[in-house]
Formats: C-alpha cells, structure tokens, sequence
C-alpha cells in the first residue's frame, strides 16, 4: 500500500514540475501578454492549482485531459473547493484559455484547442458557481462563514477558536432539530389517540 502511495505522490510531482515548465515558457508569450495585470498576477495559481485538481479529484494527468473533464474541474472542482475572491474566478477562464492555446501553438498537447475553448464558453457561469454557497464543500462553507464573522483564517489560533464555536453551533443545531422531530412526532401521536373511535355500549 506505501508503494502505491509513493508512486501517485511521484507521479503527481513530475505532473507539476511539467506544467510548471509549460507556465514558465508561456509567461514569456503574447498570449500571456495579452492578460490584464490582476489575471497574470493570478496564473501561476490557476494553472497549478487546476493541474493538480484534475489530478486529485478527476485523476487525470495533463495528457488525458479532455473539454468534458476540464468543463467539470472548471465549474465544479474549483468553485467548489478553492477560498478566493470573485476576482481570481473571473481570471480562470481567460488565463487556462491563453494556457491552453500556447500549448496548442506549440504542439504541447492534443485537443488544447478544444479545451481552450470550451473554458472560454464556461467563463461567466464560473464566478456564477463559485460565489453560490450550495455549491461549496462543508471545508469552504466553514471557512467563508469565518471570513464574513470577521475572523481571520491565515491566522491558526483564529481558527481554531471559530472551529470550536462553529461545531457548539452545529451540535446546538442537532439537538433543536431532534427536539423538533420528537415534539411532531408526540403531536402525531396524539391525534391518532383523538382520531380513535370509542366503542359503543349497547347494554
């Protein structure tokens, strides 16, 4: 089982060493040129970030990469799971569509012109999924709910003083929901007592 461990960790670090390569070559292009300050000061984020969720969660490397899968990764993996501002989502369409069309240009990998433009169409319901807190993991949830109370969660004894108040509010909760429950549950019962016909004495 450790050698199984030792080779996905393996391979997952020659997959990034080889993107990061990729990300070095086109941060010196036009195509890494054309994107505004904010969406170049985000890319090396996104492109690595992306890499590895397409290897962790969906477990592709950058070879079997497909417009299904990246479409998933884009607008599910990354909303789902990644804390950041509405600015950073709405650089990931534009920064992996510029990625992709280097790649293609310079034959680094099939169909790069397809994945780059299926991330072009998916551009604005990406910010959509990832400012829509249904769509978020209970990880993120917890920690956007931190950052709104003000608490400042690069901070480990911040942190962890929410995550103490947050499960006393979670446990508060079950226990007024199983209150709820059993309360309905005795009002049921005792219209099923009223409901019941007495029987008639005939004598």
């Amino acid at each position: 089982m450790e050698e199984f461990f030792d080779k996905i960790e393996k391979e997952r670090k020659e997959i990034l060493e080889k993107v990061e390569k990729w990300f070095d070559d086109f941060s010196k292009t036009s195509y890494f040129k054309a994107l505004n300050d904010e969406e170049k000061d985000s890319s090396y984020f996104i492109i690595t970030n992306f890499t590895q969720f397409m290897y962790n969660y969906h477990y592709l490397a950058p070879e079997q990469w497909e417009p299904e899968s990246v479409e998933d990764c884009c607008l599910y993996t990354m909303p789902d799971k990644i804390i950041a501002e509405d600015s950073l989502f709405e650089a990931i369409s534009p920064v992996l569509s510029a990625f992709f069309s280097f790649l293609d240009e310079k034959k680094l990998l099939k169909n790069a012109s397809g994945l780059s433009m299926v991330v072009k169409k998916i551009d604005k319901q990406i910010v959509e999924r990832a400012k829509n807190p249904d769509e978020w993991d209970t990880t993120k949830l917890m920690l956007m709910t931190a950052k709104e109370m003000g608490y400042d969660i690069t901070n480990q004894v911040e942190l962890q003083k929410f995550i103490i108040l947050y499960n006393l509010f979670q446990a508060n909760k079950l226990v007024s929901s199983k209150k709820v429950k059993l309360k309905k549950r005795k009002l049921k019962k005792e219209k099923r007592t009223k409901k019941k016909v007495e029987p008639l004495d005939l004598l």
